[in-house]
């Protein structure tokens, strides 16, 4: 098998998964996927994403090098559907929405001149992002109360890296002790975890385990009209090596 394209046929349909299967489980479109394997790109940065989901070697998928699978490899992950990819995708802004799918804008946070407080906005940069219904509802939400929103800084390290995506539900506005939360306190934007205390003062903690640059912060009880709760943490994107 002397080609990318090639090599990337046998290893799908070895791992019995159609194009479309495929391509949603690592984020890319169908069309792309179809392009690769009809040699219209001699690489691609999927190489590996698609090396892993069909468990062969991905020095081997990307330059015909050494064993397909190398020795002790499993020819199938045991723990993931072939026929169905749950979860979201990336997509092209063009592609049609599918009728299993909704669409979760990407939006911003800026202060109100008018109340104060921080109010949602369309993110001119950021995309929608996609998600099948089936996970919607099988986690009890509502789309329409979903929005997405990019993390800035690491103060919420290693689970929400700088820069890592987040799905926020807009209708969990109660504390839930100990879970990671979108918050308005006093004009700022933060996700903290908070924890109700017995004096009824709200602990707001950070994830990164640097407490000289990230400390715990105690809001009293007496200042608690400065907290709001925006939403709850549903789901996280991010880019990783691993």
């Amino acid at each position: 098998m002397d080609t990318l394209g090639k090599r990337l046929k046998a290893a799908r349909k070895e791992a019995g998964l159609t194009q479309t299967a495929a391509a949603r489980a690592v984020g890319m479109t169908q069309a792309t996927l179809s392009g690769l394997e009809n040699d219209g790109s001699v690489g691609s940065t999927y190489t590996s994403a698609l090396a892993h989901l069909y468990r062969v070697s991905s020095l081997w998928l990307a330059s015909g090098k050494g064993p397909m699978r190398p020795e002790g490899l499993p020819p199938e992950q045991g723990n993931v559907s072939k026929d169905y990819v749950r979860g979201a995708t990336t997509f092209e802004e063009s592609d049609p929405l599918q009728d299993d799918e909704v669409v979760i804008p990407c939006l911003s946070l800026k202060l109100s001149a008018g109340t104060g407080r921080l109010e949602w906005e369309i993110d001119p940069n950021g995309k929608p992002n996609r998600y099948r219904k089936e996970w919607v509802q099988r986690r009890n939400l509502s789309a329409n109360q979903l929005v997405t929103l990019h993390v800035a800084g690491d103060s919420m390290s290693p689970g929400l890296p700088d820069g890592c995506l987040v799905t926020i539900d807009k209708s969990a506005t109660h504390i839930r002790n100990g879970k990671r939360h979108a918050i308005d306190y006093m004009g700022e934007f933060f996700i903290k975890r908070l924890f109700r205390e017995p004096d009824g003062s709200i602990v707001m903690r950070s994830d990164n385990p640097d407490k000289t640059r990230h400390p715990d912060w105690v809001i009293a009880h007496d200042r608690l009209d400065a907290l709001r709760i925006l939403g709850s943490i549903v789901h996280v994107q991010l880019d990783t090596d691993d």
